[in-house]
């Protein structure tokens, strides 16, 4: 099997440096397009979609904002799987604050500037505690595209996705202040996680991904 791995908003293939994936897997990542004016989800993942050969069997992994993508995609292309991971599925699950901020258009408002640093508002959502954690997303957010950031916000925090993939499997972890946990129907929970616990508690979700994946865990 393919495993098509999204990273989240605005992040790349680093955060999932700690992942260990199924040796019979074969192991690919998204990488993100730069978007044009006004172009929809719908669209950008059409275009993502060329990344994919749909004539193997594969499934998607989706990392936060990379969740929303992988839904999109999976209607295109017919995965396997849908797995996502500190995610939403629906709208319904995007906190309500959020939704809020969608609907009046708030974060346009925010200037560019505050996009492009980290600080320890951002740590504290990130769940993010050790110095090596800091560092990954400093480097990540300094390497960011903003004009793909603000898409992928106004994208975010305007999805009106309803229907909940029946191929899909989500990983959630119990201390993510992003997106918290008692607003999600998580698959698996894992007890600690923040929102980027697929660096920080990368070897439990190996395991999780070993066992929804229908591998054992002596392959990987």
């Amino acid at each position: 099997m393919t495993l098509y791995l999204i990273s989240g908003l605005g992040a790349d293939r680093r955060v999932f440096k700690r992942m260990t994936f199924p040796s019979d897997c074969k192991v690919i990542y998204i990488e993100w397009l730069p978007v044009t004016e006004n172009e929809t989800l719908a669209e950008y993942s059409l275009k993502l979609s060329t990344q994919v050969n749909a004539t193997e069997k594969f499934a998607i992994i989706g990392l936060s904002f990379g969740g929303i993508v992988a839904i999109e995609l999976s209607r295109l292309l017919h995965s396997e799987k849908v797995i996502l991971i500190s995610s939403v599925s629906t709208r319904q699950e995007i906190p309500s604050l959020y939704r809020a901020f969608g609907s009046f258009r708030v974060h346009r408002l925010i200037p560019s500037i505050f996009l492009k640093k980290a600080n320890f508002i951002v740590y504290y959502l990130f769940g993010l505690k050790t110095e090596e954690e800091k560092r990954l997303l400093r480097e990540i957010i300094y390497d960011s595209d903003i004009d793909f950031l603000k898409w992928a916000i106004d994208v975010l925090l305007t999805w009106s996705n309803r229907t909940r993939p029946g191929n899909l499997v989500h990983i959630h972890g119990t201390d993510d202040k992003l997106l918290p946990i008692s607003g999600i129907n998580a698959d698996k929970r894992v007890e600690g996680g923040g929102h980027l616990m697929v660096y920080s508690h990368a070897d439990e979700i190996s395991k999780i991904l070993t066992e929804v994946l229908g591998f054992s865990q002596h392959r990987i």
